[in-house]
């Protein structure tokens, strides 16, 4: 009866864990932020996109796998990829600052789901050596299989000691990229610091402050009021603030000189405005179902 109990319990609280972070994953790559993810589906299109990611997360599926439409896609902004025929099939080469950080990014939402599928696979080795104590019947195929959760229950352990290891050594090489203030913030490090706060935004759900080098928790609403504030658009649709929707004047004057041999040709001042169409001042198109906040 212990067992009857206790391991439906441990299986329920995985697939809790999954939905968590599924539900995480889900919000952030449907935000216009990254935009992986289209979520303006039909109702049972949607069911059965989310549960496919939370099962995906269940079974601990790598990312390699389950992301290999985003991996594969050619339009990369700091990531390096390539793409070839060789010998008549296609192949691709997607890059990674080191192997601590593919190992991380591939086992993305594991460090929660390791601990508890560890825990069902001690309650089933428990369950399989006390059948084999106690009957005679089939106790070499119990013992055989007991073996083999033993083995599973040791790897689960080492890839669980190894994640946390790499995720220590990832984060602090991200927090000194996100805190480097030694070079001008534009051109490739600038993207750089950006892509960095994004992926520890969406692996350790924390903001770091290149300031004061802190760590502050981030839910999902803090996290679509932080892209708000930093691109000054619509947390829920991403278009432009009222802020945005202004008129561009320029401003053309003086003279063009044409070159020393010929005279300056005299150009008249001309003054231009450049239009923005007038959007309403409450948002009316189809919102992001990440970004919708309760």
């Amino acid at each position: 009866y212990v067992f009857a109990v206790f391991w439906p319990v441990v299986v329920f609280f995985n697939l809790v864990i999954a939905i968590y972070e599924a539900q995480w994953e889900w919000a952030v790559k449907s935000s216009y932020s990254m935009g992986d993810v289209i979520t303006e589906l039909h109702w049972s299109d949607w069911c059965l996109s989310f549960g496919s990611l939370v099962l995906l997360k269940f079974f601990f599926v790598e990312n390699i796998i389950k992301d290999v439409v985003v991996g594969l896609h050619p339009w990369k902004s700091i990531q390096p990829y390539a793409a070839f025929v060789l010998e008549g099939a296609r192949c691709h080469i997607i890059g990674y600052k080191n192997k601590q950080a593919f190992f991380v990014e591939n086992c993305a939402g594991q460090q929660l789901g390791l601990p508890t599928q560890l825990l069902s696979k001690l309650v089933i080795l428990v369950f399989k050596v006390w059948m084999a104590a106690w009957t005679r019947e089939n106790r070499l195929p119990l013992i055989t299989s007991s073996l083999s959760t033993t083995a599973s229950v040791v790897w689960l352990c080492f890839k669980f000691f190894k994640l946390q290891q790499e995720r220590r050594a990832v984060y602090g090489q991200l927090k000194r990229i996100v805190c480097d203030r030694s070079e001008k913030d534009e051109g490739a490090k600038k993207k750089e610091r950006e892509h960095a706060q994004k992926f520890v935004n969406l692996h350790w759900r924390v903001e770091i402050d290149p300031k004061t080098e802190r760590a502050t928790s981030l839910t999902q609403k803090k996290y679509f009021e932080k892209c708000q504030v930093n691109e000054d658009r619509c947390a829920e649709c991403g278009r432009p603030s009222l802020s945005n929707r202004v008129l561009t004047e320029l401003s053309i004057s003086d003279s063009v000189p044409l070159s020393d041999s010929q005279e300056e040709c005299p150009i008249p001042p001309v003054r231009m405005q450049i239009l923005v169409p007038e959007l309403p001042t409450e948002c009316e198109g189809p919102k992001l179902p990440g970004a919708v906040i309760e």
